[in-house]
């Protein structure tokens, strides 16, 4: 039991309410990618050159788990014009992580362009202000609660990897989650369930709208036609006297 009852919030956990899931799923005998992934950043020490690999890992994973979900998310991916902002825009529109990964991933999307597009930023002291402010800040929030994440003689340059380690473990926690989802919806009871739901859906909104008085009536032969509100028409018959 936690102090005040309140439940334990793990580092990837979200608020109730902000996104599809806001807990990743656990699944202990899937591969561990996370070792390989960050080797391929470990003794990068050159500010630039951390920010540029980074970015391309963040990309990478987010093709990966979004390809998990899309059946067809190469149809994306050979798009010229589908860029990196607009992948971390449809996993926003998706909503099936917390916000606090996608914005963070926008955050170390947006340093990664200041540095591939101005030649005479060196190092994370030469971005602009407002990043600075905003790497510093979703760096905290991220690890708010949490063990503070040591920051030593390159404040920027350890929030910056504090913040790559958030948004990459964040992803890749919720991985399951999307393949459990994509696995689920596409099995035919799911959808003959689904069909089966909107059709007492109709029978349910049908039975209450009879239940009210029908709007108009018309006698056609021996046919007695009741009109009620949206279109509902019920057509009995008139049982007609026999002949004496």
């Amino acid at each position: 039991m936690t102090k005040n009852n309140e439940e334990v919030r793990g580092l990837c956990d979200g608020k109730l309410g902000d996104s599809l899931f806001r807990k990743p799923f656990h699944h202990f005998l899937r591969k561990n990618e996370l070792p390989e992934l960050f080797n391929k950043v470990e003794g990068v020490n050159e500010h630039r050159l951390l920010a540029i690999i980074t970015a391309l890992l963040i990309e990478t994973r987010l093709d990966n788990l979004l390809g998990l979900f899309l059946p067809r998310y190469s149809k994306l991916l050979n798009a010229s014009n589908f860029t990196f902002s607009m992948k971390i825009n449809l996993l926003e529109a998706l909503n099936f992580v917390p916000p606090s990964i996608t914005t963070s991933a926008h955050c170390l999307r947006k340093i990664r362009n200041e540095f591939a597009h101005d030649l005479s930023k060196v190092d994370f002291s030469s971005i602009e202000e407002p990043l600075k402010r905003s790497l510093r800040s979703l760096c905290e929030n991220a690890y708010r609660g949490k063990e503070t994440p040591v920051l030593g003689e390159r404040p920027l340059f350890d929030a910056f990897k504090q913040l790559s380690f958030f948004y990459i473990v964040g992803l890749d926690a919720y991985t399951i989650n999307r393949k459990v989802l994509r696995d689920e919806i596409s099995r035919e009871d799911f959808i003959n369930n689904l069909d089966q739901l909107v059709k007492d859906m109709n029978d349910s909104t049908i039975k209450q709208i009879m239940s009210q008085s029908p709007a108009s009536t018309e006698i056609q032969g021996n046919l007695l036609i009741e009109r009620y509100e949206r279109g509902v028409v019920k057509i009995s018959s008139i049982e007609q006297p026999e002949d004496e």
